[in-house]
């Protein structure tokens, strides 16, 4: 959602696209049919982005080993208090609608104004460990 918004902002998508863009599962079939492009190149832009992989085996909910993680390494890299290292001027979050995005530096609206704390680090080295030990 947040990147096709930017995308949208960036290289001047039609009306059509920016009136409808993302209804997701509560778009029609020619919606969808005409964001088709836009989507692609969503997954195109997000397909060139580096990432780091952490194998976390653990049931998904709001206490679960990978909640800890992302909510402690978003708060942790979020530019929006007092930023360490400012994206690039070309950055195309930037150009985001939502504030959170565009002050943190990160693709996330959740977390980015948590105080960092150290505490999911100890979680986090417990999963890289085990992934080593693989």
């Amino acid at each position: 959602m947040h990147v096709g918004e930017a995308l949208i902002a960036r290289d001047g998508w039609p009306a059509e696209i920016r009136a409808t863009w993302p209804r997701g599962s509560t778009a029609t079939q020619e919606i969808r049919a005409s964001e088709l492009a836009l989507e692609r190149a969503v997954s195109v832009y997000i397909g060139a982005l580096p990432f780091l992989w952490v194998a976390v085996e653990d049931w998904p909910g709001p206490n679960c080993d990978r909640a800890v993680i992302e909510a402690g390494s978003i708060a942790l890299l979020s530019g929006r208090r007092d930023p360490i290292d400012e994206p690039s001027a070309d950055w195309l979050g930037r150009l985001a609608q939502r504030d959170p995005i565009r002050a943190s530096g990160l693709w996330n609206v959740r977390h980015v104004d948590d105080e960092p704390t150290t505490a999911f680090l100890g979680v986090l080295e417990r999963h890289i460990t085990t992934m080593r030990s693989r």
